[in-house]
């Protein structure tokens, strides 16, 4: 899987195991995996504790190290009665930022004292990896206390000029909630969550942001104006008006990653979308009054904004992706082909 550059492993009964690499998935050999070969693979992963887990909830999150080789992150699942498993390999230490090619309004993010800061994307965008290195930039650069609460935890973090604390779901706190409702007691400057899963994480995050905390987190959502609708969208409606009006005062930037593959190299790029609301006062009062037509508009012309479309397009510009695959990729695939066409 290392060697050969993979970014996931697939196991389930029936189909023979397979990687993803560069985006697509390849069958490691012509073999299909029996009930007892994924058990033999995966039961060793886990302790005693972790299998009766699985047996209850069916399914089960964890990480594993391979001394001088890397660290997996690893789902194991029931499906059709037997285990499967999607395995993800992650680098052994965080990238820096300009390693990922995040924009630089990013890094001006985590010079603040205070504020939320969201990374969204769907599954396989690298979210954590972005956030990994968030924390690995303040701690070369900051002196801080950095909480991190992480389902599970990924990469393992050493103190550089702060000093991190990695609480994992399961074995350190009960939940994200949890360690969040505990969290102002460990006095820390920066807060790193792995999953805006629900309301009341989500309402935990915005309340510490505006009263005076960093808090980075990870959000499950396609696209800026998305990941703000979803936000808003998963409270009451009684509780709306609150929530938008402290989301416009507490959010410095939203930033939301496709990877997407490059056309003539291996690997695969990123193309973020972004807003920082704190550069424009019209994206702080649209945020607040819920005019989220107005934010996509803004987003088209603001310089502290890019949309999925222009940054596609700039990479497609700069040959590093292809046509098929910004088209492939884009939210709206029209309106991405009539940009690509009016500048050529």
């Amino acid at each position: 899987m290392v060697k050969r550059g993979a970014s996931d492993m697939y196991l389930a009964v029936g189909s023979p195991s397979t990687f993803r690499i560069d985006g697509r998935l390849t069958p490691v050999s012509k073999d299909l995996l029996r009930p007892q070969d994924t058990q033999i693979l995966l039961e060793p992963l886990l302790s005693d504790v972790q299998k009766m887990t699985l047996l209850k909830d069916k399914e089960f999150d964890t990480a594993y190290s391979v001394r001088g080789l890397s660290r997996f992150r690893i789902n194991i699942f029931f499906q059709r009665g037997t285990l499967g498993a999607s395995i993800r390999i992650m680098p052994p230490k965080p990238l820096s930022l300009e390693e990922l090619g995040v924009p630089p309004q990013l890094k001006k993010c985590l010079a603040l004292s205070s504020g939320f800061v969201i990374i969204a994307g769907p599954a396989g965008s690298g979210k954590t990896t972005t956030l990994a290195s968030m924390i690995d930039f303040i701690n070369e650069h900051r002196s801080c206390l950095i909480i991190s609460i992480e389902d599970p935890i990924e990469f393992v973090h050493r103190n550089k000029q702060s000093i991190i604390c990695q609480r994992e779901v399961g074995s350190d706190t009960l939940s994200i909630l949890s360690a969040l409702n505990s969290v102002l007691r460990q006095a820390p400057d920066v807060i790193a969550v792995s999953d805006l899963k629900n309301e009341q994480v989500i309402e935990e995050c915005i309340a510490l942001a505006s009263s005076g905390m960093l808090v980075l987190a990870i959000i499950r959502m396609s696209g800026v104006v998305q990941s703000i609708n979803h936000i808003i969208d998963v409270f009451p409606e009684e509780k709306r008006d609150k929530i938008r009006a402290l989301l416009s005062s507490c959010l410095q930037g939203i930033f939301s990653q496709t990877l997407v593959a490059r056309s003539k190299a291996r690997g695969r790029v990123v193309a973020t979308e972004f807003m920082i609301p704190p550069g424009s006062a019209k994206a702080k009062r649209a945020i607040r009054e819920g005019e989220l037509l107005v934010i996509g508009k803004l987003m088209e012309k603001e310089s502290d904004m890019k949309t999925q479309a222009a940054a596609l397009k700039d990479l497609f510009s700069r040959k590093i992706i292809s046509r098929e695959e910004a088209l492939a990729n884009a939210y709206d695939p029209a309106e991405l082909e009539r940009i690509i066409d009016r500048a050529y």
